[in-house]
Order: structure tokens, then sequence, then C-alpha cells
């Protein structure tokens, strides 16, 4: 096992798993990817009664595995799907974001707050406080003086960062975190 946590991956218990109910659903895929490959033409559905009675995605007992190069194409093809619905949410978003503005500046100089367009819904605005936190350090005081202490909590990410720098440097994981070994696959895509 190569890689900058070599050394430290070997010392730590390994990785159980996500939550349940989500492993469930992730159990459920993994039993469907391991049936038999559909080879009747009906290949976009898992209802047995449109596949013939000889396709082998019938058959009772799944496959117990399925080759790397198999696999490695199927995560790229899966990981290249969801880098195209980002872009197109991502798109879907700022298309979004354009039209609450324009709809705000619009709804004020029609002197109005909200539109009932017969049915499909009610689009209305709503004002509402935002915060932002300006000085970071002067929140965190007043949310120790206020006796939301307990409230305060690193982003996990920030968390992960630190225990990976602490475990790199032979140090213990931070007092109250837990470190295990998970693994991550990588794409290097090609240019």
């Amino acid at each position: 096992m190569a890689g900058k946590y070599a050394h430290v991956i070997a010392k730590l218990p390994r990785y159980l798993g996500t939550e349940p109910k989500y492993q469930e659903k992730v159990e459920a895929v993994k039993k469907d990817m391991l049936r038999h490959p559909c080879d009747c033409g009906m290949e976009g559905t898992t209802d047995l009664s449109f596949h013939s009675s000889d396709c082998a995605y019938r058959v009772k007992e799944p496959r117990t595995f399925i080759y790397g190069v198999d696999l490695a194409k199927q995560y790229i093809a899966i990981r290249n799907e969801i880098d195209a619905l980002d872009t197109r949410l991502s798109d879907a978003n700022l298309r979004l974001e354009a039209t609450s503005q324009l709809l705000t500046d619009q709804f004020e100089v029609e002197d109005t707050s909200s539109l009932n367009i017969t049915g499909q819904g009610t689009v209305r605005t709503q004002y509402e406080p935002y915060a932002k936190v300006e000085d970071k350090e002067a929140f965190r005081l007043w949310c120790i003086t206020n006796g939301l202490e307990k409230s305060l909590a690193l982003p996990w990410q920030t968390t992960n960062s630190i225990t990976k720098e602490r475990l790199l440097a032979g140090q213990p994981e931070p007092t109250g975190v837990t470190a295990t070994s998970k693994s991550k696959i990588v794409l290097t895509r090609e240019k």
C-alpha cells in the first residue's frame, strides 16, 4: 500500500461503513450489480417480467465478483455522469439566482409580494434576517459567554485535516477523535 499515509494506515482499525440505513441501500445496489448481465435487450429494467425466460439476468444465483477493469470502467462512467449533473445543477442554480433577483426587483416595481400561477403554485418574496460572521473570534467569545460553547465544533473537513496532519507527524488523534482506515477511490483523468 503506497502513499503518504502508508505508515499510518497499518496502525488504524478499518472503517466499518456508512450509516446503517444508507448502507442498506448500498447493499441493495451492490446485489443488483452482481446479478448476471441482461442478454435479452431489456437491460434498462429490473422488473423480471420484462426479461425473457432464458435471460441471464433471471439467474437466481448472483455472481460473486465483477472484474476490476469492469468496475473501474463503471466508476469512471458514473463519475462522468455526476460531473455532468453537477455542471447542469450549477448552471440551474445560477439561473435560479438571476431569476430570483430579477423577480424581487420586479415585485418591488409592481408593489406586490406574491403571484399565484393557476395550476402551478404561488411565488412570493419573504424578507428575513441573514447572518454573516464578520469577526470569528468575537463571535466565538460571544457564544461562550452565552452558554453555547458545547455547540461550537470545527467543520468535519477541518477536523479530518488536523487528524491526518497529527498522524503523519506521529502524534495521536486529537482528544475525542478516533481515526480509522477508509479506502478512497481516486480517478486521475487522462488529458
